[in-house]
């Protein structure tokens, strides 16, 4: 199979943002194949600039977000427990990574001796 040429200015801009994204850097022949599915440079553009926005949750990074979002809930916004509901939205009855982010908030809710509803 033929391969597709990527233009040099789109190729630099990939180089680009694996140094930017870090994450992408053992993923650089995946994404090479993926822009060479594309049947337009546009669509490679936008590629490129959604992988640019997107943000890598590493456990440290989450763990500090997650004590983030307790404060805002219960220091900025001042909302109580005893009326306070926190709910992970679901197409269907499946687990999924809004429900896993709700078992990951239980802990820092508890160390505030906070314990709002889930579901």
């Amino acid at each position: 199979m033929k391969r597709k040429k990527i233009d040099r200015n789109l190729f630099n801009i990939t180089l680009g943002l694996m140094a930017e994204q870090p994450w992408l850097q053992d993923l650089n022949k995946p994404l090479l194949s993926l822009l060479e599915e594309c049947t337009y440079e546009r669509q490679q553009t936008l590629i490129l600039e959604l992988l640019r926005e997107f943000e890598f949750l590493d456990s440290i990074k989450l763990k500090n977000l997650l004590g983030q979002t307790v404060n805002q809930i219960f220091n900025d916004w001042g909302l109580s427990d005893s009326n306070t509901q926190i709910v992970a939205m679901t197409y269907d009855d499946s687990a999924d990574s809004g429900q896993s982010l709700l078992w990951s908030l239980k802990p820092l809710l508890a160390r505030e001796n906070k314990q709002p509803k889930f579901s």
